[in-house]
């Protein structure tokens, strides 16, 4: 046998061991490593558990939810091209309950080592009672998450019925060392810087870049004030910007009748904005549309609380709101979007079409 013959023979004994790897995770393996998810989501939840049980109680005994993670040898495949296999895990949090009450679940993409330990997770949203759709797992395979988005029937409105419910086809890569929706790849916000706050003011920030339910990355950013709130955020989109804050403050009765404390309130909290966010032009403009307003254009909101809806310059909408309670607080909610069209935000299904539409 020649050289080249050994060389040959041994480069196609290595890529079957390689390949024999990717795939080798059993049934076993699979419960185990399930079992690990549930108990590293447990640590990071309050509540009360039992030995042995994936339940998490409130300190009556009474139910918060339930946790469970499965897997199957067909959706294994090697994501990260480790030369490793890993794995889509079901993850379901039966919630309040039981029975479905508050029913929820996600895929877990779970990356292991040569050792079958768990390396890193990345959720992609599956659904819940009234979400817009639940996503179903068609095919894993060549490091790819194959998968269908269909609509559920509980989020029409009373009367539509369950005729031509919509769907969408989705598909998921590890790229840049996170999972990716590959349509979101040409999505005119991919490559939009994601951070909300400056890092050089001496802001406490903690980050995390995760999958929204319409599977587009969502930056999300809380800020510890110094008086113990919470400035918590998050930036996301596609084709559309969706720029969200919310905060909660000591309760304060004024804010709920008082319209001269509600614009002083809203102005302060928008100031603090344009000094501490890259988005000052964009807050500026919010805060000379707050001062040119007359205290009687704030009122009260169809839902409940104050409320204020905006246009702003650049094609820039507001959405400015104010609630609460004694027990719960004051709640100062920001919202800043950025359509497509002049007509408006797109919905939920509107834009799940569009991006499906893009690079092809």
């Amino acid at each position: 046998m020649n050289i080249q013959l050994r060389i040959l023979i041994i480069i196609f004994l290595q890529a079957s061991i390689s390949c024999a790897h990717a795939q080798a995770l059993d049934s076993v393996t699979l419960h185990t490593i399930g079992d690990q998810l549930v108990k590293i989501e447990m640590k990071d939840r309050e509540g009360i558990t039992k030995p042995g049980d994936n339940c998490l109680r409130d300190k009556d005994g009474h139910f918060l939810s339930c946790l469970s993670a499965e897997s199957s040898q067909k959706w294994v495949t090697d994501f990260n091209k480790d030369g490793w296999p890993d794995a889509v895990f079901l993850f379901t949090d039966e919630g309040l309950g039981g029975g479905g009450n508050a029913y929820g679940f996600d895929y877990r993409v779970v990356l292991l080592d040569d050792k079958r330990s768990i390396i890193d997770q990345y959720i992609l949203f599956g659904g819940g009672k009234f979400s817009y759709g639940h996503l179903e797992i068609d095919r894993v395979k060549d490091g790819k998450l194959y998968a269908t988005y269909n609509e559920n029937p509980m989020s029409r409105s009373y009367g539509e019925g369950e005729d031509n419910l919509k769907h969408v086809a989705v598909s998921f890569s590890f790229r840049d060392n996170k999972i990716v929706e590959d349509r979101y790849v040409y999505c005119p916000l991919a490559s939009m810087k994601k951070q909300i706050f400056k890092k050089d003011n001496n802001l406490k920030i903690d980050s995390t870049l995760e999958i929204d339910d319409r599977f587009n990355e969502a930056c999300t950013e809380i800020v510890h004030m110094s008086d113990g709130s919470k400035f918590v955020a998050t930036l996301s989109g596609c084709e559309e910007l969706d720029l969200y804050f919310s905060k909660t403050i000591k309760y304060k009765a004024a804010l709920e009748t008082d319209p001269s404390a509600i614009k002083e309130t809203l102005l302060y909290n928008l100031q603090f904005l344009k000094d501490n966010t890259l988005f000052k032009t964009v807050m500026n403009n919010a805060i000379s549309r707050v001062n040119q307003l007359e205290t009687s254009r704030i009122r009260e909101d169809k839902q409940e609380g104050m409320a204020l809806h905006l246009s702003l310059p650049d094609g820039w909408e507001t959405h400015l709101f104010i609630s609460g309670n004694k027990e719960q607080g004051s709640f100062i909610t920001f919202r800043f979007e950025k359509p497509k069209n002049k007509a408006g935000m797109m919905d939920f299904w509107e834009s799940m079409e569009s991006k499906r539409k893009l690079g092809k």
